[in-house]
């Protein structure tokens, strides 16, 4: 037999039917008595627990959202309310999507009306009932429940994504740190072994011969030592712990420049060609590091190419990256210069080109480098606000482009963007 027990001063309505667990706790939205108590029939008679909180103020709907989880609004018709305390459809919706925005609504009306219905329902109302189709109301609850337990399970699913994807991003990370701290202790070694060599031969100096040679040997210590020196000053530029001097640069200024000191030093059969399709590129950048990163990336084409010779390309150009591009690229959309390098050397593998800006990773015989241009380089340039990504195929060279923010729209402005962003 059925118990309702009213707590009128405090607006609630509660059941109980024997032992049950289906638990519904609910909110009664301008309903009167006659409308609640065959709310609550219909869920009892579907074997459902209804806890109910009658609501006829708005501010007793705003404490009640924020005072706890709910699981379904019900209301009545409040498309005719109007007035500035009243419970305006409006207003009570604003108050659910602010307050618990899963929460689902039933507004019960008299009679059905299409027009109405769907602006009703464009405003975030899940579903209207008729109040001689209020048994529907039972099907409409397992429904919400089935899709909160959904939502709930996707909400755990992508927790434990998100804990694996951390988890794993942990593991490379360390094994980059391993990776480095092997780099460093190897080149580091080499070093200390050149130095300690040399001091024990000076240490061991007979005084009876020149002490020209003491002195030749305390000059191998101190190159060693700068050579050291400047190791650690590469490794806190990829870090990024040593701060850049960063100001207006003219990047296609100093592109021409690099190009032209570069050109000199080349191997005979190496041609370095550079095209410059955009002028006065301004960019927020070191000058001396960016001729770094330039003069990285020539270096490293010019060992691609090798002693039997090629060709160096460098250009320069602008991209309007969209949303998309940039996306992908881990930047902000806007305009970039576009800074390139390809070669006519033997190309890369694939495995190659994922860890080519990984630190001390080379490709080099030993003593032929460290393995930090292009990390420092990638350093640089993420630092100020750009990135650098490479491209190649075996037998077809090898392309680098440098992406960077211009610090004015005019430069782009100027250009004719066609194509997109390959």
């Amino acid at each position: 037999m059925l118990a309702l027990e009213g707590l009128v001063g405090n607006g609630f309505l509660a059941v109980g039917v024997g032992i049950m667990s289906n638990i519904l706790h609910i909110l009664l939205v301008a309903q009167t008595p006659q409308q609640e108590e065959q709310v609550v029939q219909v869920l009892t008679k579907a074997d459902f627990l209804p806890y109910c909180r009658h609501i006829s103020q708005l501010y007793q709907l705003r404490a009640a959202l924020v005072e706890k989880s709910w699981d379904l609004l019900i209301m009545a018709d409040l498309r005719t309310n109007s007035g500035q305390d009243e419970l305006t459809l409006a207003a009570t919706m604003h108050l659910v999507q602010r307050h618990q925005m899963a929460l689902p609504v039933v507004m019960v009306v008299d009679q059905l009306d299409l027009a109405s219905a769907r602006e009703t329902i464009r405003i975030g109302v899940q579903d209207l009932l008729s109040q001689h189709d209020l048994q529907r109301l039972a099907l409409i609850v397992e429904r919400e429940r089935y899709a909160s337990q959904s939502r709930r399970q996707q909400q755990v699913d992508e927790a434990l994504s998100r804990r694996i994807e951390k988890q794993s991003y942990r593991s490379q990370r360390l094994e980059s740190l391993s990776m480095l701290a092997g780099g460093i202790a190897h080149n580091f070694n080499n070093i200390l072994a050149t130095m300690l060599g040399y001091t024990e031969l000076a240490l061991d100096y007979d005084p009876r011969h020149s002490a020209n040679i003491t002195i030749k040997y305390l000059h191998e210590v101190f190159n060693a030592g700068l050579m050291a020196r400047n190791m650690v000053g590469q490794l806190l530029l990829f870090s990024r712990s040593s701060p850049q001097k960063r100001r207006t640069v003219v990047l296609d200024e100093m592109v021409e420049d690099v190009v032209e000191l570069y050109r000199r030093r080349l191997a005979e059969g190496v041609t370095l060609r550079h095209h410059l399709a955009m002028k006065n590129v301004y960019v927020l950048a070191d000058p001396t590091l960016m001729q770094q990163v330039l003069l990285n990336l020539l270096d490293n084409a010019s060992q691609a190419v090798g002693v039997t010779g090629g060709e160096i390309n460098v250009a320069l150009d602008s991209l309007l990256l969209s949303a998309d591009d940039a996306r992908v690229r881990q930047l902000q959309p806007g305009c970039f210069a576009c800074l390139s390098v390809h070669d006519s050397g033997a190309g890369m593998e694939e495995s190659i080109c994922e860890r080519i800006f990984d630190p001390f990773f080379t490709t080099k015989e030993v003593d032929e480098g460290h393995g930090l241009g292009l990390s420092v380089a990638h350093g640089i340039i993420v630092e100020c606000g750009g990135t650098i990504e490479v491209s190649s195929q075996l037998g077809k060279g090898s392309l680098f482009r440098v992406f960077l923010p211009v610090t004015t729209l005019s430069s782009c402005m100027e250009q004719d963007f066609s194509g997109e962003v390959s």
